[in-house]
């Protein structure tokens, strides 16, 4: 779904790196929050270590490759974070420097891929419209990537025209 949204904070302590989520217009809750109220009851042990993963990353590891999956190419910044049973939480990452955490859900064991589960399939291609946008404005100079993370404007309005695409 292709709407305005706002990159936003993790209030997590830590320095390493940058930790960022998605916020849409008119939601309370950012996609992260979403993602671990939607399966905190059913997958504690999984959420309470997607939660550590990321607690480590800012405090002490930074954004490492071994903690993430490649989901596509490379080029583009789509990934999964590891180690988190049935869930799966996509991010677009920035290097060490910084990630940012969108949706996910449950793929169970009897889809091979992504695609074949209709929720997770929308948050990668949300994802994917996001990095196009974020590389626009790369190439524009309104956001910079540096080891401290993201810089600029993180506030995206989308047009209409945009949402026909």
């Amino acid at each position: 779904m292709k709407r305005s949204f706002i990159i936003e904070k993790l209030n997590i302590t830590g320095d390493k790196c940058q930790i960022l989520t998605i916020r849409y217009d008119g939601e309370e809750l950012s996609e992260f929050d979403k993602f671990l109220t939607d399966h905190e009851k059913k997958y504690p042990k999984n959420i309470d270590n997607v939660v550590i993963r990321i607690s480590l990353m800012k405090k002490r590891n930074g954004c490492p490759d071994v903690y993430f999956k490649d989901v596509s190419s490379p080029k583009d910044a789509l990934c999964r974070l590891r180690k988190t049973g049935k869930l799966r939480l996509y991010c677009l990452r920035f290097g060490n420097a910084a990630i940012i955490i969108g949706g996910g859900g449950v793929k169970e064991d009897d889809k091979r891929t992504y695609q074949e589960v209709e929720e997770l399939n929308d948050v990668v291609e949300d994802l994917k419209f996001i990095y196009s946008r974020i590389e626009e404005r790369i190439r524009n100079r309104d956001l910079k990537i540096t080891d401290e993370g993201l810089s600029g404007d993180l506030n995206f309005d989308i047009e209409e025209e945009d949402i026909n695409e």
